[in-house]
């Protein structure tokens, strides 16, 4: 989304094609051969990552952790430790930022909908993962304007910030970036077909979907979906088997599954033994000493325990 949200003439818009997938549509008369949407974009040629002095699969490593969210609502709700939405409330408490962006699902489209929330309430409404593509740094540009912010950004996301800020310093951009470890994202259809296989009845309005949640067996969770009436679960390995058939081509060929342009990444501990890990666990990784002077307060003011 970043072509969209730099675009001057608005000649550009993020439009699903009829396979699901999320791809910036170009209006031709709008258009006026500028070249910004290139000088952004993380996927073309113009733009090779510059790795120059860091280790290109996992970033400039600080220091990282394994810990979890204070608040056991945060980690009930989240699909690991909850790190990632404990951090975002604390920066919005402490009135660090303004806000943040984050992913939601949103149950008029029955899609998941990058969106800037400005409360507590909002933030933790977004916990969980959707594993399928949302215009992230387009709602960043557009709606972050005048305003303190941390984003969640995947590793391409999180490229297209650092383009902006080389190329249009004046452009404003998040105070905190906070990445997650990615394996890839999909085409929103693959809600649809989860929806289907949870045997959900045609007389009910689904609310929400999780691809992880841990009320079901624990960490690392099943899939849920949660209508007007019932809430259904779908077998992980139902997910997993599927995942194939809807991932973004595109992922197939990025690098950056650690984010590492991110000033913190997050994701879940997996090969680490941990005894009670049912109840969910993050590791969690500081690129930047912004992001390591972030996790140390968070640490000494309790918001986290690591």
């Amino acid at each position: 989304g970043a072509c969209c949200g730099v675009c001057p003439s608005k000649a550009i818009i993020m439009k699903p094609n009829t396979s699901g997938y999320l791809l910036a549509d170009v209006a031709g008369d709008k258009c006026i051969n500028c070249g910004i949407c290139y000088n952004v974009c993380p996927s073309t040629d113009r733009n090779p990552p510059q790795i120059e002095d860091i280790d290109i699969f996992h970033g400039k490593s600080i220091c990282g952790y394994i810990g979890y969210a204070a608040d056991k609502e945060i980690r009930q709700k989240s699909q690991s430790g909850g790190i990632v939405t404990a951090l975002l409330c604390y920066l919005l408490e402490r009135k660090l930022v303004d806000g943040a962006v984050i992913n939601t699902f949103d149950e008029s489209t029955q899609r998941s909908r990058s969106v800037f929330a400005e409360t507590k309430e909002k933030i933790i409404e977004g916990c969980g993962s959707y594993c399928t593509q949302s215009s992230v740094v387009d709602t960043i540009l557009k709606s972050c304007k005048g305003k303190k912010s941390a984003a969640v950004t995947l590793g391409c996301q999180a490229e297209s910030l650092k383009l902006i800020s080389e190329n249009y310093p004046s452009i404003e951009l998040p105070e905190y970036t906070i990445g997650l470890v990615c394996a890839g994202q999909n085409s929103s259809h693959l809600i649809s077909d989860l929806v289907k296989q949870s045997g959900r009845r045609s007389n009910e309005t689904v609310i929400k979907v999780r691809f992880r949640d841990k009320n079901c067996g624990g960490w690392p969770g099943n899939v849920s979906v949660h209508t007007d009436k019932n809430t259904y679960y779908v077998d992980k390995k139902k997910r997993h088997a599927v995942k194939p058939v809807y991932e973004a081509y595109r992922c197939i060929m990025c690098f950056d599954q650690m984010n590492i342009y991110s000033d913190i990444v997050v994701g879940d501990p997996w090969g680490i033994p941990i005894e009670d890990s049912k109840q969910g666990y993050s590791v969690v990784i500081a690129h930047t000493e912004k992001g390591r002077r972030l996790l140390e307060d968070a640490m000494r003011d309790g918001a986290v325990i690591m």
